[in-house]
């Protein structure tokens, strides 16, 4: 490399090198950026239940993706295209945990949770409050969704539920997910 150490090229020159192949050069870029990635990630941090980490490493794929589509013809400046394709991907990641489709995964609550306890030892009036939501579970579940969650609880498979009342898969999997909206509801 001409006598001069890897650490030593710029950012432009690091990305031809990138491209055409050198395992050295992503990590120097890469170092070179992680502390801007990582502070550009703690501005994602008020999305509850996910880590910086996880935004960070959507803006590493990001700054990656910039390496690979950067075109030294349109622009000489290699490090505002990069810091604009890492917060695309780090926007992209926030706005796709905000969608609709990810609402069931978020409020997941387990059919095995109607014959949890709270506490290991629970007092009479624990007892009678678990007692009356079970009741009350119960009495709001159809004649099939009580099927459904008792073979469940029994440990059957949902194909193998589906083969026993004679229906197809879509309309068990249908079934546990109202199920689970009723304990959810309940608690």
């Amino acid at each position: 490399m001409n006598g001069k150490s890897i650490f030593d090229y710029s950012d432009n020159e690091l990305v031809m090198l990138a491209v055409g192949g050198n395992a050295e050069a992503f990590p120097v870029l890469l170092k070179r950026y992680s502390h801007r990635i990582s502070e550009k990630a703690k501005t994602f941090c008020f999305t509850q239940g996910v880590e910086t980490d996880d935004f960070y490493q959507e803006g590493v794929i990001g700054f990656y993706s910039a390496i690979f589509s950067f075109d030294q013809s349109k622009s000489d400046n290699f490090s505002a295209f990069a810091m604009v394709l890492t917060e695309q991907a780090m926007q992209r990641y926030y706005n796709s945990l905000n969608r609709k489709k990810h609402i069931p995964l978020k409020n997941y609550v387990q059919i095995e949770d109607l014959t949890e306890v709270e506490s290991k030892n629970p007092s009479p009036e624990d007892m009678l409050i678990l007692k009356e939501q079970q009741n009350a579970l119960l009495d709001s579940l159809s004649e099939f969704e009580l099927s459904v969650a008792k073979a469940y609880l029994l440990g059957f498979s949902r194909k193998a539920i589906a083969q026993n009342l004679g229906c197809d898969l879509k309309r068990i999997d249908n079934a546990v997910q109202r199920i689970r909206q009723k304990i959810k509801k309940g608690k």
